[in-house]
């Protein structure tokens, strides 16, 4: 009877606040256009979270991304030496 539906939101930690406020405040219309939608007994109760795994896997690879950058900019140096 409840479901946990976990979003993702590429923004400042405000602006995350922002839309999660947003969906917590529709939650009533979206379970009742699930509940016009899909044909199940009972409509779950549903709760927005961040999902901050998918959040933290971006901030990893922005940093590998990052290294690499540096590293091909070193190789050019020497090169360039």
């Amino acid at each position: 009877k409840y479901a946990d539906i976990f979003v993702t939101i590429f923004n400042d930690k405000d602006q995350q606040k922002k839309a999660l406020k947003g969906l917590k405040n529709a939650t009533k219309f979206i379970r009742g256009e699930l509940g016009k939608d899909l044909k199940l007994r009972y409509v779950p109760n549903i709760e927005f979270m961040i999902d901050e795994d998918l959040e933290h896997q971006y901030k990893l690879l922005k940093i590998i991304t990052e290294i690499d950058d540096q590293q091909l900019n070193l190789k050019k140096d020497k090169n360039n030496e």
